[in-house]
C-alpha cells in the first residue's frame, strides 16, 4: 500500500489550448495501481464553450463560481459552488461560464 502525501498550494497549472477560453488545469497527485487516478482542478474563465468527450469516468466538485454544462445537446445543467457531478465515459459535454468556475476533479483517465 501507498500514501502520497501533496502538500498545499503544489502542482504546476498547464495551458488547455482553446480558442478563446482561458483554461487552465493542473494535476495534484496521479496513483500506481492498475487503474491509475489522478486529481487536480479546472480553472474555467469566462468565453467560448468548450467541449470534452470523455473517454474516462470523473467526479467534480465546484469549489468556486458557477457554470453551464450542455449534455450531448439534450440537457442542459446550471451548477454552482457546492455542487457535485459525477461523469461516464462516453458523455459528451459542453462546458461554458459567463464569469469564473473552479473544479476539484477526480478521474481514472489514460494518458
Amino acid at each position: 500500500m501507498t500514501l502520497t502525501h501533496i502538500p498545499a498550494r503544489t502542482g504546476d497549472w498547464i495551458d488547455f489550448d482553446a480558442e478563446g477560453v482561458d483554461l487552465r488545469f493542473t494535476i495534484f497527485g496521479r496513483s500506481s495501481s492498475s487503474k491509475p487516478m489522478k486529481c487536480g482542478f479546472y480553472h474555467f474563465r469566462s468565453g467560448n464553450s468548450i467541449d470534452f468527450d470523455y473517454q474516462y469516468d470523473e467526479f467534480k466538485y465546484i469549489v468556486d463560481g458557477e457554470m453551464s454544462l450542455n449534455v450531448r445537446g439534450d440537457r442542459i445543467y446550471q451548477v454552482k459552488k457546492g455542487d457535485c457531478l459525477l461523469i461516464d465515459k462516453g458523455t459528451f459535454i459542453g462546458y461554458s461560464t459567463s464569469s469564473e468556475c473552479v473544479m476539484y476533479y477526480v478521474s481514472q483517465a489514460q494518458d
